[in-house]
């Protein structure tokens, strides 16, 4: 019979943490695993679905909704639920989620996981008596801060990349190689949702300050993605003179053609914990250009496969876009070690694997 896994969360919206809950799962599932989902809701339901994983909404792990009376009531429902599925092992993805599946693992012996997707804030953490997933060394190393014993700790990369974005082999690089080659002009591209927190200011700011270099050779900008402060972007994209400059794409789900219509990538967060969206550009065979900040460093390897820069210094930001757009030889050089890189280090394969042995043997030392 199939180890049987319970994923807890309180909600599972289309943004990073849902995403993440199920592309482990689907990936477990090929693994031989069966996989349960419990949450409040959200918009990524209908997919789980889909994907032919049992779902059980329980309202009172909404986090709008949390009360005591609330997170026993979720307690008493998740007890049920792992004897009636027969669960094997718990993996909640928040602290909430975590805290309500306490009795359940404790009640049946069950093995329990939480993974940490902030940035290590959750300092009651440290009071959790399972292992904590942390999904690259800046998490690991904030919860330490927060004084969660390292031992207490793994580290699992927060691998969701995807099969559509790697590409097979040289020939496919070197092929979409001569296809961005007939782009004009140079074009950087950034996916991301339009918040204020993940870098639109910033990426504006260096390329006016690349704009006004003696060096600079005409180039745009595609930004793909939306959200809440889309129009003060497009407002400040004008007050910069760049409208002709840059392309506010929207949000789509066709991010590959985007990138292949690309010839470098910018991500200029405020923070991440660790950056997919890096990972999934360069393999794609795009250079990358980041900001030097939370996991990015362990995802873009700088000086192989792109560049780390001060987000907080436009100088900086555009001496790198023009050294990219100046050599197209480093750009291609970056491209194909990205290309290789990335599905080696971040592949869902090698996240099955990391999580297969947490399961088996979950005080191991962290990788």
């Amino acid at each position: 019979m199939p180890l049987r896994v319970l994923f807890v969360r309180s909600d599972v919206k289309l943004a990073g943490p849902g995403r993440l809950m199920l592309s482990s799962a689907v990936s477990l599932q090929k693994a031989g695993f069966d996989v349960v989902f419990a949450t409040s809701g959200g918009a990524l339901v209908p997919e789980i679905e889909k994907a032919g994983f049992k779902h059980i909404t329980l309202p009172s792990l909404e986090i709008g909704k949390r009360s005591i009376i609330g997170m026993l009531r979720s307690a008493r429902t998740l007890q049920r639920l792992v004897r009636k599925e027969s669960i094997d092992v718990i993996h909640s993805y928040n602290a909430q989620a975590g805290l309500v599946s306490m009795p359940a693992a404790w009640l049946n012996r069950l093995k329990v996981f939480n993974t940490v997707l902030g940035n290590g804030h959750e300092k009651m953490l440290r009071y959790m008596p399972f292992k904590l997933i942390a999904v690259s060394q800046s998490v690991s190393d904030k919860l330490q801060e927060f004084g969660v014993p390292a031992d207490k700790i793994r580290i699992i990369y927060n691998s969701t990349l995807d099969d559509q974005f790697i590409l097979p082999d040289r020939a496919a690089f070197d092929h979409l190689e001569k296809t961005r080659a007939d782009i004009t002009p140079f074009t950087f591209i950034s996916v991301a949702m339009i918040t204020g927190r993940k870098g639109h200011v910033e990426i504006l700011d260096a390329l006016a300050a690349y704009k006004s270099r003696r060096d600079a050779q005409p180039v745009r900008i595609l930004l793909v993605g939306d959200g809440p402060k889309r129009q003060e972007a497009e407002d400040y994209a004008s007050h910069l003179k760049l409208k002709d400059s840059v392309c506010f794409e929207g949000s789509s789900n066709q991010v590959v053609r985007y990138l292949d219509r690309s010839h470098a990538f910018i991500h200029l967060s405020e923070t991440e914990t660790f950056g997919i969206v890096i990972a999934e550009a360069n393999a794609r065979g795009l250079p990358v250009i980041a900001a030097n900040v939370g996991g990015i460093p362990e995802v873009l390897s700088d000086g192989l496969t792109g560049i780390l820069v001060d987000r907080s210094d436009p100088s900086d930001v555009a001496a790198a876009m023009a050294r990219l757009v100046n050599d197209r030889n480093l750009v291609s050089q970056f491209g194909w070690a990205g290309a290789k890189r990335a599905p080696s280090f971040f592949s869902k394969d090698r996240m099955t694997q990391d999580l297969l042995s947490l399961y088996q043997n979950p005080w191991q030392a962290s990788n």
